[in-house]
């Protein structure tokens, strides 16, 4: 039986995974690597994906994909409205230090 959480899940899932596919198809998978936080590698993989396979990975009933912002900068950015270009900042910034094991701080602005 499929609970509306379920549904809900799957159709973010289906969302993030086509456009994972959109884009590396449009730009590049070094494109969506950027913009979605995935390997160039698996980028590919999912582009050139059987489109079953690819809704039967979105029904999983867990998220495929993670938030790319920290803590801290989420609640900086809800605290203190610092614009667009900041936000994109520190979600980046925040991302690159998950992939590098640092330290997800914001830098000081």
């Amino acid at each position: 039986m499929t609970t509306d959480h379920d549904q809900d899940l799957t159709d973010l899932n289906l969302m993030y995974l086509m456009k994972v596919r959109e884009i590396t198809a449009r730009k590049s998978p070094q494109t969506a690597s950027v913009l979605l936080g995935l390997t160039p590698e698996l980028a590919s993989i999912l582009a050139r994906a059987d489109l079953l396979r690819v809704q039967e990975v979105a029904r999983s009933r867990v998220t495929c994909f993670q938030m790319r912002i920290s803590e801290r900068n989420l609640l900086s950015c809800m605290e203190e409205s610092p614009g667009q270009d900041l936000i994109t900042a520190r979600t980046l910034l925040s991302a690159k230090a998950q992939l590098d094991g640092g330290d997800t701080r914001p830098a000081h602005d």
